[in-house]
């Protein structure tokens, strides 16, 4: 069992039957290949709908389908982490970008997948057209895009909100980008007022 035991993600599985196998466009993706080749089916059933649909990919007639949906799977994250660190409150911008990265990947994955009929003859495209509402991603999306500034997180290394989003938020930060040229005033006036005793009180240490 060397292959799979090796542990996941390592280089040695590059010699295992998981590193030939592996062909995955997400590391969700890898997982699960992972914990079909630890924990293999016997329902027959099941193996033969998994072979019908790997028939299906591989025909010529989805061949621009499939390199769209694997373009589409590149984007696609580990969001169980994310969703942890949500919960605990220890998300990073990075995690709010990825989770939105995903959720979007996967509106277009449904979307391209319902789009063609042979797809939707697989059960595995069935039951995912069933479980992926694009409803729910969609408010995913729309509330993380309607909140989140990324291109300001980015720049300030934290998270931050779109202005006009909250007035209250809005305030505050307005309150908070002057502080610096207040403090800055502030030291000014007092210099002028108190002279070279201010300047011995200012470099104290604190």
């Amino acid at each position: 069992m060397h292959p799979l035991m090796s542990g996941f993600g390592r280089a040695k599985e590059g010699h295992s039957i998981f590193g030939i196998l592996n062909r995955t466009r997400s590391y969700p993706g890898a997982k699960l290949l992972r914990s079909w080749l630890c924990l293999p089916r016997i329902d027959l059933e099941e193996i033969l709908e998994r072979q019908n649909a790997v028939d299906l990919l591989s025909s010529l007639e989805l061949r621009d389908i499939v390199e769209n949906l694997g373009t589409f799977l590149k984007g696609v994250n580990d969001c169980s982490r994310i969703i942890q660190r949500l919960q605990s409150f220890t998300a990073s911008v990075l995690d709010w970008e990825k989770l939105f990265q995903t959720s979007l990947s996967c509106i277009k994955i449904r979307e391209t997948a319902g789009s063609h009929p042979l797809l939707t003859r697989a059960q595995v495209f069935r039951s995912m057209l069933e479980e992926c509402k694009n409803e729910k991603l969609r408010s995913i999306v729309d509330a993380i895009d309607k909140v989140i500034d990324f291109q300001e997180s980015k720049k300030e290394k934290r998270l931050v909100i779109k202005a006009g989003f909250s007035p209250d938020l809005d305030e505050l930060h307005q309150s908070y980008s002057s502080l610096a040229d207040f403090l800055t005033s502030v030291g000014i006036e007092e210099l002028r007022r108190f002279g070279e005793e201010a300047s011995i009180v200012r470099s104290l240490p604190t």
